[in-house]
């Protein structure tokens, strides 16, 4: 494997990294900026998130982008 071969790889694994990041960080801030969230169900009908399950996606949101951008 040639050194350009490796460094175009690892190149693309940065930009892919940072796009991660940044989505990481678009979707924690649509969870903390929302007063509700849903799901979609099967046949297209949304049932919005408890109290609780809101508060565990934000949780789950917020440890995406420790992971990502950390």
């Amino acid at each position: 494997v040639s050194q350009e071969a490796m460094a175009a790889a690892q190149a693309d694994a940065e930009k892919a990294k940072v796009e991660q990041c940044k989505a990481a960080q678009d979707r924690y801030q649509r969870y903390i900026d929302s007063r509700r969230l849903f799901r979609e169900t099967p046949d297209g009908k949304r049932v919005y998130l408890t109290d609780k399950e809101l508060s565990e996606a934000r949780a789950r949101a917020k440890q995406a982008v420790d992971d990502y951008c950390g």
